[in-house]
């Protein structure tokens, strides 16, 4: 499968996040989960407190969306099963979009069937059945842009290490290791189609060099990177309507 960015729509960031139950297809707010605003803080290692059965979190996108995945990340291990639903109204006619009754390993899972014309502000999340579920870090929902070309042969990777070193007046050298080494990946690409250019500058002007997004090496949950854009994307055009540029990530480690 082709390499693939995942990148939530930019109304998630600021997104209005309340918590209640779910009963039917009827939403309650009332305060019934601690942390509730961890689910879209782009930083996955803290958790929304525990859910238990039927309590749900409201995802307000102050419009509508119609998104092409759904992702969520897992601090641990999980077993309670999830549901994600949405609906035009805030508390009423909540549309079930999936259940996922999976066991949850650590890391990022991602759906992108039964997501389509969906074109509604709001989104909930559900724990749908007993064990609570208290792993839950992080949700996106956004656009899948898969690569149209592979990159050229000899891109690059290397690793970013977050480690001072110090050399005291006698010569001894000090090290203080600030963070764990993160991935830096280099693409280049020598002749790219304008449409996938444009696509590319679209992704951009969304997560710009601050918003973290997701890599995936073969359009597969188990080869995610969690990534920002290290550096702006230029563009050359080498033909009429075809370009060269480079795409630089950051790995994330939270």
């Amino acid at each position: 499968m082709a390499k693939t960015f995942y990148y939530s729509d930019s109304r998630l960031y600021t997104a209005s996040i309340a918590d209640g139950t779910i009963s039917g297809t009827n939403f309650t707010p009332s305060s019934v989960v601690t942390n509730e605003n961890a689910i879209n803080d782009e930083n996955i290692s803290l958790s929304v407190g525990a859910m238990e059965t039927d309590e749900s979190l409201r995802i307000d996108l102050g419009s509508a969306l119609n998104p092409d995945f759904a992702a969520y990340y897992f601090k641990s291990s999980e077993t309670a099963d999830l549901q994600l639903a949405s609906s035009a109204s805030a508390t009423a006619s909540l549309a079930n979009r999936v259940i996922l009754t999976t066991t949850f390993s650590a890391g990022w899972y991602l759906h992108e069937s039964n997501l389509g014309a969906t074109n509604v502000r709001y989104w909930f999340l559900r724990c749908y059945a007993d064990p609570n579920l208290d792993n839950l870090s992080e949700f996106m929902l956004g656009t899948k842009l898969e690569f149209d070309v592979n990159p050229d042969i000899g891109g690059k990777e290397e690793e970013q290490h977050g480690t001072d070193n110090l050399i005291s007046y006698s010569g001894v050298e000090y090290s203080k290791k600030r963070h764990n080494p993160k991935t830096i990946l280099t693409f280049n690409f020598s002749n790219i189609s304008q449409t996938f250019r444009n696509n590319l500058q679209t992704m951009e002007s969304v997560v710009g060099l601050e918003h973290k997004f997701l890599y995936s090496e073969d359009g597969t949950s188990g080869t995610f990177h969690y990534v920002k854009l290290a550096d702006s994307m230029n563009f050359t055009e080498v033909a009429y309507q075809r370009y060269s540029t480079t795409i630089k990530l950051r790995e994330q480690l939270a």
